[in-house]
């Protein structure tokens, strides 16, 4: 089904012609150019202001007339177009703001999964390297055992695939802040690749 939408045509007369600007143009000469230093002078700068404000009234009755009948139909047709086009603004960004809701919904909970399986990835390489520390104690390497023991378990992070959809013209990104307290342990995980997960997240 099609609408015709039909927007009133309206035309202003402006009565304002160049020679009325030069007029005015000339009589801002003549005042700005005017020297007050007698009684003559008084007089003749008095007359000078009568005539500007006789003149300022007459042309403003003219003229702004059709100033108040422009800025009306400017109302109208402003008005006209935020009703037809504000709705799909704001529906658009409302849509935006719930898609925006749901990724990161979806990020929450794809975090806590990667955790949770980092946890039970670090839990099997703790199982493992209880179990090998015993049975190189059971064949008499206990130096070798104290150092499987010792060593922090080599963990390949989890990394899991962002679960929403890629759109075209929309993302978001929260923005994760974090404080080193040990600079040591911080470059050692870097080398071995353990905060390879952050590094993601921030790059």
């Amino acid at each position: 089904m099609e609408t015709e939408l039909v927007v009133e045509s309206q035309s202003l007369k402006l009565p304002i012609t160049v020679e009325i600007q030069k007029a005015a143009q000339a009589y801002l000469a003549v005042a700005n150019g005017l020297t007050v230093a007698s009684n003559e002078d008084m007089l003749q700068a008095a007359e000078i202001r009568d005539v500007g404000n006789e003149r300022y009234k007459a042309l403003w009755a003219l003229l702004n007339p059709a100033c108040q009948e422009a800025d009306a139909f400017h109302s109208k047709l402003t008005k006209n177009r935020d009703l037809a086009c504000n709705p799909y603004k704001h529906g658009a960004a409302a849509a935006k703001q719930k898609m925006i809701a749901y990724e990161q919904e979806q990020e929450r909970k794809r975090q806590l999964e990667q955790a949770r399986l980092d946890a039970i990835a670090k839990k099997k390489a703790d199982d493992d390297a209880l179990e090998l520390a015993a049975t190189l104690e059971a064949a008499g390497a206990t130096e070798a055992a104290e150092e499987v023991l010792e060593r922090p378990p080599e963990i390949t992070p989890t990394v899991l695939p962002k679960a929403t959809p890629k759109i075209a013209g929309f993302s978001s990104r929260r923005i994760y802040d974090a404080t080193v307290t040990d600079r040591k342990a911080f470059l050692a995980g870097i080398v071995a690749g353990t905060l390879l997960p952050f590094a993601m997240m921030n790059s």
